[in-house]
C-alpha cells in the first residue's frame, strides 16, 4: 500500500493545471491528496491545522504559510516546499529565514545558486515538457498571449517595428490584470486576430503550431509552462532577458532575449519580410534543445523522490550567514529615522546614500 503524501496549491492553479506535472509523478509512489488554498475566492484564512503526521510529506506547491505562527501549526515534520521564482525573486533572507529547515525543490537554477549560498536544504531540478512533432510553422506569423498589463500590443509593435508579421492575440488576462485593445491601425498594419480561450488545451496547440514566433507572456517565470511548450514545437521564442526565460533560452542559438520594459526593434536579425538567416536554425535548435532537456529530467526528477524520503533535519547555515544573521533583521532607514529624524540622510563620499 502507498504512503499518503499531502499536496497543497493555490486555487488558481485548479483552471491552468500547472501542478500536473508533478502530482502526475508522485502517483507512481505514494497517494495524493489535493488541498487547495482558496481564501483570494472566499476571503476565508487557510487552516494549516490537521497537517500531522498521518501523512509522509506535506508537499507546498508556490504558496506558504506567510507567518511563522502559520507554520508551527503543522505538525508533520517533513515539509518540502516547491516555489516558483517568479513568486519568490523579491523575498529576502528574512522572508526565508522561515524555511530554514524545510526541504526545497527549486525549477530555477538562479534561485538554487541563492538558497545554497545561504545553506538551505535546496535541490535544483529543471523541467521540461516532452516534445512531439516538429512544428516550425509560418515564419511570419506570431502567435501572443497578453497575461500581463505590461506586455501587451505596444510592445509587439516596438519589437516588429520594422518586419510584416501577423500577430494572433489570445486573450486571457491573468488575474488583476487588464488587457490593452490595439487600435484599429495596429489592427490593419499586423493582420490581427483574437482568441478567448479554447474548450481544449489541444486547440490552442494546435493554433500555436501554424505561428514561427511565439512570445513567451511574461516578465518573469516561476517555471514558464507556456514557452517551454512553444519550444517543444520547435517555436523562433522572444522573451524578456530574466529567469527563467534566460535559463532556458540561450540567446541567438535556442531563442532570442530582450528587455520586454524596453524593447528594442530586432532590425539587425529580422528584415522587412521577417526572413530570419538563422530562424529555421534557431527553430530546430529549440525543438533539439527540449528533446535532450525532457531526457534529463525524465532522470533527474527521481532526486525530488530522494528528497522527499531524505530523513528530516535541522539545516546547517552557513557561517557567514550565521555571522550576518542579526543584521539581516534590522532595517536601516527606520533606525536612521527613529534616530535622527524622517529627513534625514546617510553621507558616503558625498553621496546621498539614503
Amino acid at each position: 500500500m502507498k504512503q499518503k503524501v499531502i499536496f497543497i496549491a493555490h486555487s488558481y492553479h485548479k483552471k491552468t493545471r500547472s501542478y500536473d506535472f508533478i502530482v502526475d509523478y508522485l502517483k507512481n509512489f505514494y497517494e495524493v491528496e489535493l488541498l487547495f488554498e482558496e481564501e483570494w475566492e472566499t476571503g476565508k484564512e487557510f487552516n494549516w491545522e490537521g497537517l500531522n503526521n498521518d501523512y509522509k510529506a506535506v508537499i507546498i506547491f508556490q504558496m506558504f504559510p506567510d507567518k511563522s505562527e502559520f507554520l508551527k501549526k503543522i505538525t508533520n515534520n517533513n515539509i518540502v516546499f516547491l516555489p516558483m521564482y517568479d513568486h519568490v525573486k523579491k523575498w529576502n533572507f528574512k522572508k526565508w529565514y522561515i524555511c530554514k529547515d524545510i526541504k526545497i525543490v527549486s525549477f530555477s537554477s538562479t534561485l538554487d545558486k541563492k538558497l545554497q549560498n545561504w545553506g538551505f536544504n535546496s535541490i535544483y531540478v529543471q523541467y521540461f515538457i516532452e516534445p512531439k512533432e516538429f512544428s516550425p510553422g509560418n515564419e511570419d506569423e506570431v502567435f501572443f498571449w497578453q497575461r500581463h498589463t505590461k506586455i501587451n500590443i505596444n510592445t509587439l509593435k516596438k519589437i516588429f517595428k520594422n518586419s510584416d508579421v501577423k500577430i494572433h492575440m489570445h486573450k486571457s488576462i491573468d488575474p488583476g490584470q487588464n488587457f490593452i485593445q490595439p487600435t484599429k491601425e495596429d489592427e490593419e498594419r499586423f493582420k490581427i486576430e483574437y482568441s478567448q480561450w479554447f474548450d481544449t488545451k489541444e486547440e490552442m496547440a494546435d493554433l500555436i503550431k501554424t505561428k514561427g514566433i511565439y512570445i513567451a507572456p511574461r516578465f518573469l517565470e516561476g517555471i514558464g509552462m507556456s514557452f517551454l511548450e512553444a519550444m517543444a514545437q520547435g517555436k523562433f521564442v522572444i522573451a524578456n532577458n530574466q529567469p527563467t526565460m534566460n535559463e532556458y533560452i540561450k540567446h541567438g542559438k535556442t531563442g532570442f532575449l530582450c528587455n520586454f520594459k524596453f524593447p528594442k526593434t530586432i532590425t539587425k536579425t529580422i528584415t522587412k519580410t521577417i526572413k530570419l538567416p538563422n530562424m529555421k536554425e534557431i527553430q530546430q535548435n529549440a525543438y533539439n534543445y527540449s528533446k535532450s532537456g525532457y531526457e534529463k529530467w525524465l532522470v533527474e526528477r527521481k532526486n525530488i523522490i530522494n528528497l522527499i524520503e531524505q530523513k528530516p533535519k535541522k539545516n546547517e547555515l552557513r557561517l557567514w550567514t550565521k555571522i550576518c544573521l542579526p543584521f539581516l533583521f534590522f532595517d536601516i532607514k527606520k533606525i536612521i529615522k527613529f534616530k535622527f529624524g524622517s529627513n534625514a540622510s546617510l553621507m558616503l563620499f558625498e553621496k546621498k546614500i539614503i
